[in-house]
């Protein structure tokens, strides 16, 4: 379970972080529009959650693209991503059991 939070987090910091804003970049999209566009694509991918877990998925990809736009570093996204899906997995088993 955690490799597979951590890999998600990776994964997915690696396209809708890296890949999309270096594309958007290369597409002459502003970083502020690309930031946007994103996080709501990266919400719209957490939907399955429900409404507030796409909420939270939108506010969280606003917070991390923001991080990496300032340190132009994916792997500390990734590992703060990663480190928060296993927050989430431990959180559930805890309340749910």
């Amino acid at each position: 379970m955690i490799l597979s939070c951590l890999s998600t987090g990776y994964l997915e910091e690696s396209y809708f972080r890296f890949y999309l804003f270096t594309r958007f970049k290369q597409g002459g999209v502003s970083p502020v529009k690309a930031m946007i566009v994103s996080s709501i694509l990266f919400a719209l991918c957490h939907v399955y959650e429900g409404p507030l877990g796409a909420l939270n998925a939108l506010l969280a990809g606003l917070l991390l693209f923001f991080i990496f736009s300032r340190r132009r570093s994916l792997h500390g996204i990734a590992w703060a991503h990663g480190a928060y899906n296993i927050f989430v997995y431990v959180m559930a088993g805890i309340t749910s059991g």
